[in-house]
């Protein structure tokens, strides 16, 4: 009865040691979810920020590109309307 007694107490050890070990997984999958997700959102940060610089930076180029297409425009018609052809 003795060795029936420890052999259930030693497989109560043996599970409770399968459940720690089992949390420990989950526990460290959890971990690795979370940091792999930080990253990808990090990631995706940058990206959208340097697709947004990369817009902005086109925006800005083609504002100056009408800009002097506009003050040369004008300055041609100022030009012309000296000469009185206008």
């Amino acid at each position: 009865m003795a060795a029936e007694a420890y052999s259930q107490h030693e497989e109560a050890k043996r599970e409770q040691q399968k459940l720690d070990i089992s949390r420990d997984i989950q526990k460290q999958f959890q971990d690795i979810s979370t940091n792999i997700k930080s990253q990808i959102d990090e990631q995706r940060l940058e990206f959208e920020q340097q697709i947004y610089d990369d817009i902005q930076s086109l925006i800005e180029h083609e504002r100056q590109g009408r800009e002097f297409t506009i003050s040369t425009a004008s300055g041609n018609y100022e030009r012309l309307s000296i000469f009185g052809t206008i």
